[in-house]
């Protein structure tokens, strides 16, 4: 057998499995590719492509369709749709140069009082 053309390399950038198909090849089928828009680009700029395998495409797509939900409760109104975005805790200054100077520990600075 001779040369043969028409293949195509498909690599998933997200797990990096890869293949060598043939361009006419029902295999391709299992490949997807994807554009995605990231919040720094949502007032312009052109979308992120992906390539994902079939794989990687179902886990993509579970984490796309809870995205559209949340959108449509969040353009709906509904309270309390978005995640608590403040901290868990707050850092506070020490009150006290000792406090300053052992930072939380329960060991002595060594200076006596």
């Amino acid at each position: 057998m001779g040369k043969q053309t028409g293949y195509a390399r498909y690599q998933c950038d997200r797990c990096s499995k890869t293949a060598f198909l043939q361009e006419s090849s029902v295999d391709t089928r299992t490949w997807y590719a994807i554009h995605r828009y990231s919040s720094n680009q949502i007032t312009g700029g052109e979308p992120d492509q992906y390539t994902l395998c079939s794989d990687c495409f179902s886990k993509y797509t579970q984490l796309i369709t809870a995205d559209d939900k949340a959108f449509a409760d969040w353009m709906s109104n509904k309270p309390n749709v978005l995640p608590d975005l403040k901290p868990s805790g707050t850092v506070t200054e020490p009150d006290t140069e000792k406090d300053a100077e052992t930072s939380g520990d329960s060991e002595t600075t060594g200076k006596t009082e």
